[in-house]
This record gives C-alpha cells, structure tokens and sequence, in this order.
C-alpha cells in the first residue's frame, strides 16, 4: 500500500570540530550530563506527578506493570515512594499490590512484635480520615497491603485493642484493589501519617493529578469499568499503550542555547519564549528525546524535537530530528540500543513518528487517547471514527531469533491499516505487510517538526 520499507544505514559522523565547536560541545555534555540524573534508570520523569513503567520479571515472564508516585511535600530523592502494581501470572490471572516506602522507620502497630504491622491515617481530599493496618518490613521503612491470615486476626482485635490504645479501630482486612480505587477517586490529594520510630510523625502528601491518566494503562483486570468511562467509548480496547509522549516531561530550558545553532533549514526559529522539555526513552542510552515548541509560531502545531546524547569521546551531540531517517541513521552508528519486548513498541512508535513520508508520520494507534490521533476531526463522519475504533487493539511485539516481529495499528494520510513489522536488534525496521481497515478519512495527522 504504502511501499514503506525502512532500513538503517550505518554511517560514520565524519564531522570535524574546531576549538570552538569542542568548546560548545563540552559545555552541551555539562547540561546533558547533569540532567540525565534527573531522568529514572526507567525512563520515569519526576515531576511531582506519576508514572507508568511496564516490566518482564527475568525470572518467570510474568507481566508487571507499575504506577510510581512521588509526595509532593519531599524531595524528588528523599526516599519516600508509593507504588502501585497489576501484575499477570502465567495462568492468566491479574493481581495488584501496593508499597509505600517512607524513608524513615514506623513504629510498630503491636509492641508485642507478634504481627509486623503498622498504623497509617489516610485521608482523601477532604474526607474525614480513616486508620488503616498495614503489613511491614522488618525495618518498618516499607509498608504493605495486610495478609489475608495476619489481617483478620488483626481485626478481631481491633474493636478491642483500639479503645484500650486510646484510638479508633484501625482497617487491617483491606485489599491493594480497594487502596487503587481509593487512589482513583480522589480528586485532588491522598495524605498518609504515621508513627516514626524516632518520635515525630511521618506525614507524605500525594497530588492526584495524573494517577487516573496512568492507571488507564493498567490491564483491564485492574482497573474498575468505571474508569474507561471518564477517558473513552466502553467498545474501545484500552491497555498498555507505547505512547511515550503521554509521560511526563521535564523543562530544560537550560538547553535552549544549544538548539538554536541546529534546525538552520527550518522556517521555525527558537526564541527567548521558546518552552524547551525533555523525556529520557527508555530504549535509547543515556540520550534524551528534546522537545521545543514557541507561542510565536503560527502553525499551533508545530514542534521541534532534537535527540541529545554523550558520544565515546564525552561530547555531546545534538541531532534534530527533521522528519528524514539520517539523523536516527548518524545516532545509531553512534549509540546501541537497548530494546527487548517491553521496550520495542515504543523505538517502533519513535521511529514510525520520526521517519516521515510525503504525507506525514506513520503513527502508530494503540487507544483513541494516543497523542496525535485526530480523534476530534471526525464530526463531519463519524461512522469513520466507529469503524477505527471496533479494530483498535493494543500493538504486539515478539522476538524471533535476533529480531523482534510487530504488529500495530498505523494511520498515515487520511487511512488507517494493520501492518506488520520487522525490526532488527540494531534497528533496522521493515515493514512487511500492510492490510488497510479504514480509508477516505476526513482528517490526517496534525504534526510539523520542521
């Protein structure tokens, strides 16, 4: 259909440097190497908000996906951590469990040291508060879902123990399920509060904004129908999608000096007001995915994205990426991915979105939510967009021998198609067939990076 073949060259850079442009070089690898610090060995953007990671265990191959929240009242690294897993067994079946790690050690729930417990206060919004019993580590420094044997002992006592304690009965039968949907109705904050071995209390504050959008990514088994309900039509599949561009990104404005002396082809032109931000993909070492944009430019969508990475010599290079395939070509002469089956979708969907045709991006449709779908442009036919989403499905992708075959959803133009793909470890992708589902759209991909 669209004879759209992709294969990596490989080539040497070959450029040459003055002191002047080593100098440049130097000071760029000093912003860079400061801000890839800031970036989770992940790909995680902490920003006060969530974050959605996918992992295979190495182990058993079971699936474990993961939400990682941050207090907003802590340092970005001070220790304090919550995390909220759905985990699929190899049978199929879908489990959540719940950390939240305080960076300080708890005072047990029981002196007697019988059940490793300890007692938190939680508060939603402005709800009244509640206690909850929850299992601990040995350390205290990590708390837990109670099980279900030390939780229901812990709760025949509680009507007792509690007033004798001169406190409320505490909660020690509830679920990690019942704690997401908790997360999931709050509207603004979650606050937790408990007895610090050393004295004072311990008190971390979560900002909600964000955990809906990210917990959408949970397996369906997860996640109550309610939720689906706020984002999409219940007939669209919904699961793990690829779409990076979703994640949380970080302004760098520290940067910005250095872009302005690429993109000199491009009719788009940084400036003072320009809003610079990065990502650190996953599946790319030690670079970071750069974004500019500027309220100047007349076309709204318009935006500039630049890869930035050490080279062996620790220089850092800056590639703009300008829709052709030579600059992801130079940057993997130079760089070795690191992809495996949970990382490979997303390198397809950064490489699909990058390498454009004459018409635009290959944009990879995984949910009616994925940045760019133009799932507004549809008015004037909707029967176009009903029939795009009876056949979205979330992409996969398996390794065969040293490759990696994909399938996936793929709009291009104004039409909309299966396609199958097959990438190569160093990152040659070939598209091996095409199947288109729906054509004659009424609106294509709004997106200029150049």
């Amino acid at each position: 259909m669209m004879g759209f073949q992709m294969k990596t060259q490989w080539r040497e850079n070959g450029c040459n440097q003055n002191k002047t442009s080593l100098a440049r070089s130097r000071a760029r690898y000093a912003v860079l190497y400061l801000f890839l610090f800031i970036f989770d060995m992940n790909g995680a953007v902490w920003a006060g908000g969530w974050q959605f990671v996918q992992e295979k265990d190495p182990i058993t191959d079971d699936t474990k996906q993961f939400i990682y929240g941050r207090p907003s009242n802590h340092e970005k690294d001070s220790g304090p951590l919550l995390r909220v897993g759905c985990y699929q067994r190899k049978n199929g079946v879908h489990e959540m469990g719940v950390t939240l790690r305080w960076g300080t050690s708890l005072m047990p729930m029981y002196p007697d040291g019988k059940i490793d417990m300890a007692l938190v206060s939680v508060r939603r919004d402005q709800e009244n508060s509640f206690d909850l019993g929850w299992s601990a580590s040995k350390t205290y420094e990590e708390t837990y879902p109670p099980t279900a044997i030390g939780g229901g002992i812990s709760q025949l006592g509680e009507a007792m123990l509690g007033p004798l304690a001169g406190r409320r009965p505490a909660i020690t039968t509830w679920t990690a399920e019942k704690f997401h949907r908790t997360l999931l109705g709050a509207e603004h904050t979650v606050a937790f509060r408990a007895n610090s071995i050393r004295g004072p209390d311990v008190t971390l504050i979560f900002n909600m904004s964000g955990y809906r959008e990210e917990a959408v990514k949970f397996h369906r088994s997860c996640n109550p129908d309610e939720l689906y309900k706020l984002f999409q039509d219940t007939n669209t599949a919904t699961s793990v999608t690829s779409d990076f561009f979703r994640h949380n990104w970080k302004d760098l404005p520290e940067i910005a000096p250095y872009l302005r002396e690429l993109a000199t082809t491009s009719s788009l032109k940084l400036t003072s007001n320009s809003k610079i931000s990065a990502y650190k993909p996953s599946f790319l070492e030690e670079t970071l995915l750069i974004k500019a944009t500027d309220p100047s430019w007349p076309d709204k969508t318009a935006e500039l994205f630049f890869l930035a990475y050490s080279s062996n010599k620790n220089e850092t290079k800056i590639k703009w990426l300008d829709g052709s395939s030579s600059p992801i070509h130079e940057y993997l002469s130079e760089r070795t991915l690191k992809l495996d089956e949970s990382k490979v979708k997303e390198y397809l969907r950064f490489f699909t979105f990058f390498v454009r045709g004459a018409e635009g991006p290959f944009l990879v449709v995984e949910d009616q939510m994925d940045s760019y779908f133009p799932r507004n442009g549809f008015q004037q036919a909707p029967e176009k967009l009903k029939a795009i989403l009876s056949h979205i499905r979330t992409g996969t992708c398996a390794k065969r021998g040293e490759d990696y075959e994909c399938n996936a959803h793929v709009m291009y133009s104004n039409a909309f198609f299966h396609a199958k793909f097959v990438i190569a470890a160093k990152g040659q992708i070939k598209m091996t067939d095409d199947d288109p589902k729906v054509v004659d759209l009424p609106v294509k991909i709004a997106s200029r990076i150049k």
